[in-house]
């Protein structure tokens, strides 16, 4: 974790919470009135101070809060539909992780059953080539680099 990284001698950052899983820390916030109406996890919408409801982060939190019992928070504008899942292509491996943890609590809950296939085509979802081109030679790059390294 990179908690550690951003403490100094006078301010210290403790990693909080890394014991649960987003859908049981989404169970505990969904307990909490003040907290349904001002969450926010969105940092790709339009309008900064709220979520937008559609990107892949909303859409994953909106399915944890799912999971939790909680199928329409007051933090998102809108009830989730099919129609969000369509867009939604994971660009990165830990982004594929989550939805396949969402994928186990689905069926371990039972809770969001309904949305199984929806989750399972993301998963699904290859990325574009042009993503896993970007990918190779970014790994090309580090190891000519750790090989430049060695010889110097």
């Amino acid at each position: 974790m990179t908690d550690p990284l951003l403490s100094s001698n006078s301010f210290r950052v403790i990693h909080d919470g890394a014991g649960f899983s987003r859908s049981e820390k989404v169970k505990f916030l969904s307990e909490c009135t003040v907290s349904m109406k001002n969450l926010r996890v969105c940092w790709e919408g339009k309008l900064k101070g709220n979520n937008c409801g559609e990107c892949e982060k909303c859409v994953r939190t909106r399915l944890n809060f799912v999971i939790a019992g909680s199928p329409n928070p007051e933090c998102f504008d809108t009830p989730l539909t099919k129609k969000h899942f369509k867009p939604i292509k994971l660009r990165t491996n830990p982004a594929r992780t989550e939805w396949n943890l969402i994928r186990t609590d689905i069926k371990r809950t039972g809770n969001g059953i309904e949305w199984l296939p929806e989750v399972e085509k993301v998963i699904k979802k290859k990325p574009k080539q042009k993503l896993r081109s970007r990918i190779f030679i970014k790994n090309l790059f580090k190891r000519l680099f750790k090989i430049t390294k060695s010889h110097s």
